[in-house]
C-alpha cells in the first residue's frame, strides 16, 4: 500500500472537497482591486477566480463576505469625497460627474435620482388614444410609417377622430366593439 502523498495547499480545506483558494493574500488583492472601484466579480476575476467561486466565498465565508463590504465602502467613500470635492476647470464631464455616474449604478439606493413619474389627464388621454389606434394593425402600420414625430401625433389624433365618428355611427346598428380599444403591444 502507498503512503499518501501530503500536498502544498493554498489554502484550509472546507470540507471533505479541494483546499480552497482563498488565502489571505488573495484576499487582500481582490479587495484592494475593489476599493480602487473593480466590481467584486472582476477583481476575483482578475486573479483567476470564476464567478460562482467568488458567490460561494460571499455565502461561506465571513471574513471574504466582510472583507469585500468594507472594500465597497472605502470605494463609495473615495467616490463621495470626489463628488464633494467637485469638477475643476468648469468641466461638465470630470471626475465628480464621473463619479456620481458609477455611484447611481451600484448603489441606486442611495446615489441615483429619483424622480417621481405622475400620470396627469392629458397624458391619459393621450395614453388611450395610442392604445386605440395601435390596436388596430393597419392604422397602427400608417402611423408608424411616419417620420416626424409631429406627423405622427396628428396622424394618431386624426385616426382616433375617424374611430370615434365610425363606432358612433355603428353603436345604433347594434354591433358591439366597434373601434379597437386592445393595449399596445
Amino acid at each position: 500500500m502507498k503512503a499518501r502523498r501530503k500536498t502544498k495547499t493554498k489554502g484550509k480545506r472546507v470540507g471533505p472537497g479541494r483546499p480552497t483558494l482563498l488565502t489571505p493574500t488573495l484576499l487582500k488583492k481582490i479587495a484592494a482591486l475593489v476599493r480602487g472601484g473593480d466590481t467584486p466579480e472582476v477583481a476575483a476575476g482578475v486573479h483567476g477566480i470564476g464567478r460562482s467561486t467568488h458567490y460561494e466565498w460571499l455565502n461561506r465565508d465571513a471574513n471574504y463576505r466582510t472583507a469585500i463590504a468594507r472594500a465597497r465602502d472605502v470605494f463609495e467613500s473615495k467616490a463621495r469625497a470626489t463628488i464633494v470635492a467637485g469638477d475643476s476647470k468648469g468641466w461638465s464631464f470630470g471626475p465628480a460627474r464621473a463619479a456620481l455616474e458609477v455611484l447611481s449604478r451600484r448603489v441606486p439606493s442611495r446615489w441615483s435620482q429619483r424622480i417621481k413619474h405622475e400620470v396627469d389627464e392629458s397624458n391619459r388621454l393621450m395614453l388611450d388614444a395610442l392604445n386605440r389606434v395601435c390596436a388596430d394593425p393597419e392604422v397602427y402600420a400608417r402611423v408608424c410609417a411616419e417620420g416626424d414625430l409631429s406627423a405622427v401625433l396628428i396622424s394618431v389624433c386624426t385616426e382616433l377622430a375617424r374611430l370615434d365618428s365610425e363606432g358612433d355611427a355603428s353603436e345604433p346598428g347594434g354591433q358591439e366593439g366597434a373601434g379597437p380599444t386592445g393595449p399596445i403591444h
